[in-house]
């Protein structure tokens, strides 16, 4: 049966907008303050709208997690026939980011080069992480927007593809923030994001959300459709993007819910989020050609 053929994913990074101005000499006696300081030197530049070249962007690793699939729609149903999921990477720890003095920003380098931070450093994805043809997830956010939007258009709709990723720093990572130097008492927390593509009796809608940090973006044919820029990090120990992980021995424990049915944004140890980009992609379909 004649169909369109359609790339769709998501790219999540650490932007510098939302990590505050940390006040150099208070770092020196708040693991907060460091924390943040090590977001800030390890940040990304913001991804392109268009991210047509997928492989070069790839072989950037300036990202922190990225889900992207290829998929042939026949109306109402879709064909996957190619999938990329990447859990990231921590960049290499740039001073040059800081607004510290010289001090402070020789006393942070020389602690990143001590402990191998000059180079990038993979990031671990869980393995519920999938990419679901005519389904969702099970631990998908989506299906209220979804109904919503099906209760707003009143019209039964078919899920093409959903895509959900849950992932983290990694250990090496992880062991910077817990060294005596640092002192965070907390491990790397669990992000994710999500995108899927449903079909509305002759529409097609874009869903895309993510944990409130870090920040994403959602493509279509490699073409920026939408994006949420992370909360705004506050550097005290309530902040969710520095104590949701978990407490105590500096080792990072598995997936607990591994197993679950739960919403990701109901997983423990993991940020939560709550606003849905909705976005109707029907033209950007139709205007694709039929294979």
């Amino acid at each position: 049966m004649p169909g369109r053929i359609f790339s769709v994913g998501c790219v999540s990074w650490i932007d510098q907008q939302g990590l505050p101005i940390v006040n150099a000499y208070s770092a020196a006696v708040s693991w907060e303050k460091k924390t943040v300081i090590g977001l800030l030197a390890t940040s990304n530049p913001t991804p392109p709208t268009d991210l047509t070249n997928l492989q070069g962007f790839l072989a950037s690793r300036q990202f922190r997690g990225l889900t992207f699939c290829t998929t042939k729609t026949e109306v109402d149903r879709g064909y996957a026939s190619e999938k990329i999921e990447n859990a990231g990477y921590t960049p290499p720890f740039d001073s040059g980011r800081l607004n510290a003095d010289p001090v402070t920003r020789l006393v942070m380098q020389g602690i990143a080069l001590a402990s191998g931070s000059n180079r990038f450093h993979a990031g671990e994805a869980s393995a519920l992480s999938s990419i679901e043809i005519n389904a969702l997830h099970r631990c998908s956010t989506l299906k209220h927007a979804i109904t919503l939007e099906m209760v707003r258009r009143n019209k039964p709709y078919s899920v093409i593809v959903n895509g959900l990723k849950k992932f983290r720093a990694g250990e090496h990572t992880n062991s910077l923030g817990r060294h005596p130097a640092i002192g965070s008492p907390f491990n790397v927390p669990w992000v994710w994001h999500e995108f899927a593509v449903v079909y509305f009796g002759g529409s097609y809608v874009l869903f895309g959300t993510g944990s409130n940090f870090p920040s994403h973006k959602w493509y279509i044919q490699g073409r920026q459709v939408a994006d949420k820029l992370q909360d705004l990090v506050i550097p005290t120990e309530g902040d969710p993007a520095l104590s949701t992980g978990t407490k105590g021995d500096a080792i990072l424990p598995a997936d607990a819910d591994l197993d679950s049915s739960k919403p990701v944004n109901t997983h423990v140890n993991t940020i939560a989020g709550s606003t849905v980009q909705v976005v109707d992609i029907t033209q950007i379909i139709r205007n694709l050609p039929q294979t």
